[in-house]
């Protein structure tokens, strides 16, 4: 009988750093527990479903197994797992499921935390198992929530998926779709630090599809968030003479993909906002009130020939994205 894992990952408080970062809560895909490439079990596809609420993140992922082998039967594991720093914290809400019915799982829970790596312990197993039939293909899915990580002055919700790098072959395909319920604003989205993202908008859920994946063990999918948008998050105050994110920067246009349309709006009313423009829309006046009170002097008109001409670029660019909005 071959052992494998399924690692749905817990980072906690203070005890994993990155890029001067650190996360709480992560979740991850398959790993076979001896280290290996699975011998005749390929990851043929994995379809990751991100869901933002305010208080918590849910993922959703479906796998699609290929068993080219012998019918086998595999115990698999759910490590809830921490860092060297103790913690209580455990998942909010876990279920697994077997070609759509409920799989049972047990709970077990180590004298001792299982050393995983270097930096991470396990201290709860949740544990099952699973027949793959021969020449087959069987369906499997996890489902949690999680509290939101800590990343600097920001929050974080991630997914590790480089441990499908341990099947037979690469990942045939990922499907990763983001759908953000909540009022948070996503201002960052890392994908195992690829750059060149083809991100679509599909009824508000943004979609990316990557094939023939090879990933390393320890590629993340890391989503950073905020209760407000990047411009506000990286500036103390506004002052758009000396020092105005919209002047000096021109903004991601897979940021832009991965905000709701009402984001987008508030976005570029922001501009124009940072140099003084009186809105009358109550709800505009609302956002700027509660998040931008400390610089917002509503004073006068303003026109797009009071803009710079990068400010005029990032107006453009966020139109644009608005435009192919429904």
């Amino acid at each position: 009988m071959r052992y494998i894992v399924f690692t749905i990952y817990f980072l906690f408080f203070g005890t994993i750093w990155a890029n001067d970062a650190y996360i709480t809560t992560a979740g991850g895909n398959v790993l076979p527990i001896e280290g290996m490439r699975n011998g005749h079990i390929q990851m043929s596809s994995e379809n990751i479903d991100i869901i933002l609420n305010d208080d918590s993140y849910q993922i959703k992922v479906d796998f699609d197994f290929f068993n080219n082998g012998p019918s086998e039967t595999v115990t698999v594991g759910f490590p809830q797992w921490r860092g060297p720093q103790p913690t209580t914290t455990d998942f909010l809400e876990f279920s697994a499921k077997v070609n759509g019915l409920i799989s049972p799982y047990q709970t077990v829970k180590p004298v001792r935390p299982d050393l995983l790596s270097e930096h991470i312990l396990v201290t709860k197993w949740y544990t099952r198992k699973i027949d793959f039939p021969a020449e087959s293909i069987t369906q499997t899915s996890i489902q949690y929530t999680a509290p939101y990580g800590v990343y600097g002055i920001s929050q974080s919700a991630d997914y590790l998926f480089g441990t499908g790098a341990t099947w037979n072959a690469p990942i045939g395909k990922i499907t990763l779709r983001i759908k953000n319920n909540s009022s948070k604003w996503i201002n960052e989205l890392n994908v195992d630090g690829l750059n060149d993202l083809s991100i679509e908008d599909i009824e508000g859920t943004a979609q990316i599809i990557l094939e023939n994946v090879s990933p390393k063990l320890g590629a993340m999918i890391t989503l950073i968030v905020d209760k407000v948008p990047t411009p506000l998050v990286t500036m103390r105050r506004i002052n758009p003479e000396k020092e105005w994110f919209f002047r000096d920067r021109v903004v991601s246009s897979v940021t832009l993909k991965l905000l709701t349309k009402e984001q987008l709006r508030i976005l570029r009313n922001l501009i124009f906002a940072a140099r003084g423009q009186i809105f009358e829309s109550s709800d505009l006046n609302n956002w700027l009130h509660k998040y931008c009170s400390s610089w917002y002097r509503p004073s006068r008109k303003i026109s797009i020939d009071d803009l710079s001409p990068n400010e005029i670029q990032n107006l453009r660019l966020i139109q644009d994205e608005e435009s192919r909005r429904f």
